[in-house]
């Protein structure tokens, strides 16, 4: 009867364990967001999709409404590089770490591979954890005069759960609603791309005649790699929260 009962509570202890780990490789993984921008003065929303894809040191971001899908790739010395990928012509434009125009603050690499900085959930203010396991989510706050951001964090899977910020002009809100963790799935995604024909941006100058560099350039998508997501027809879409 001892014996039943200490394997009862050894199976218990166990189940408990099991339960709060969490066996998802964070560093391949895919999710998709619901990105929904609500304009305060009129009530109007304007609703968009993300895909984020990572495969260790490549990270994919793709956003409804356009053709292009962005893969950043992080080098050995820790700078990014990236290949923007037009998918409607099966063509990409590469860009050497010194040729991207992103700005300090978003030359981290988890702010691609994740969205966010680390140092700026680190700034925020905690106010909860609940869940277990790969759902262990942490809760943070930050307001100011300006703004207020709320913030859901998956710690184990590294993925934003639930993101809002709101200011007297607006509200963007972040939901995630799938995580993929299907290899095959996330490195077709690389793979694919990977037949496309691709140009070096230090040699657009010696392809001028090509026309679908021609297209690219009166857009505006060549000159140094601007950061951010626009439409085919050269219109930003929307920003990210990528502070």
């Amino acid at each position: 009867m001892i014996r039943l009962l200490l394997l009862s509570l050894s199976f218990i202890i166990f189940s408990h364990t099991a339960l709060a780990t969490c066996k998802i490789n964070n560093a391949v993984i895919g999710a998709k967001y619901k990105i929904t921008i609500q304009n305060i003065k009129t009530d109007k929303n304007n609703t968009r999709y993300l895909l984020l894809w990572r495969n260790n040191k490549q990270v994919a971001q793709q956003l409804s409404d356009t053709d292009i899908t962005e893969v950043w790739e992080q080098t050995n010395n820790g700078q990014l590089r990236l290949i923007r990928y037009f998918d409607k012509h099966y063509r990409g434009i590469e860009y050497d770490p010194n040729e991207i125009n992103i700005g300090k603050r978003n030359k981290n690499w988890d702010v691609k591979s994740q969205l966010i900085a680390d140092n700026f959930i680190k700034s925020m203010h905690k106010k909860s954890i609940n869940g277990k396991g790969c759902e262990k989510t942490t809760h943070y706050i930050l307001k100011s005069n300006h703004k207020k951001i709320s913030l859901s964090w998956l710690s184990k899977q590294r993925l934003i759960k639930t993101y809002s910020e709101t200011t007297v002009s607006d509200k963007i809100k972040w939901e995630l609603i799938k995580v993929i963790t299907n290899k095959k799935q996330i490195n077709n995604v690389f793979t694919i791309r990977s037949d496309y024909q691709t140009t070096d941006y230090a040699d657009i100058g010696d392809n001028e005649s090509d026309p679908f560099l021609v297209k690219m350039i009166n857009l505006g998508f060549v000159e140094h790699a601007a950061s951010g997501f626009y439409d085919t027809n050269g219109n930003k879409l929307t920003r990210h929260h990528q502070h």
